[in-house]
């Protein structure tokens, strides 16, 4: 089997799969497919649709996934009727960056970064599944530890945390 003919497969398979797909997955469920010839078909995947494609092959929760470019969401958007976007409330959205940058951590331990009750933000983000429950943590009334969920790279289109931008990086865009 040639990479290119592999290529197509797994284009067929991105396209029918509602998760990110990974090397392992196409593995099995392609006979005779090795890691290498899938690295190369992964590799011819985004060169084909990097030139004057409106899909894109992007890498996200240690797995690849086809993507809409950006540049066509207002089309999409009008085709779509989609009008407005729900976005997260700020307590959310800050709620959300604690959580990443600070998992596991309990809702006490939220609150009190945050100066303020977090509990409804941590209700929604739950339900939303951008935070998950990773555990409890060893004290006194076992509090609940929250950390962010494979939806939360899904959404923001990150391969892992180490993909989120570091602290510093975050400060030095505020004093440019």
């Amino acid at each position: 089997m040639t990479k290119e003919e592999l290529a197509g497969i797994v284009e067929s398979l991105l396209l029918v799969s509602t998760q990110p797909l990974t090397g392992a997955q196409v593995k099995s469920a392609v006979e005779g497919a090795d890691d290498a010839l899938i690295d190369e078909a992964f590799e011819e995947l985004q060169r084909r649709f990097q030139v004057h494609s409106g899909i894109l092959l992007q890498r996200a929760a240690a797995g690849w996934r086809l993507v809409t470019a950006p540049q066509n969401e207002p089309p999409l958007s009008r085709y779509l009727k989609m009008t407005s976007r729900q976005r997260l409330s700020r307590a959310a959205f800050e709620v959300l960056a604690i959580v990443a940058y600070h998992q596991p951590i309990t809702l006490p331990e939220i609150s009190a970064v945050r100066g303020a009750n977090s509990a409804n933000a941590v209700n929604t983000l739950l339900e939303k599944k951008l935070v998950r429950i990773v555990g409890r943590k060893k004290v006194v009334g076992k509090p609940f530890l929250f950390g962010t969920s494979r939806e939360f790279l899904l959404h923001f289109g990150l391969n892992s945390l180490e993909d989120l931008p570091r602290v510093e990086e975050m400060d030095a865009f505020k004093t440019e």
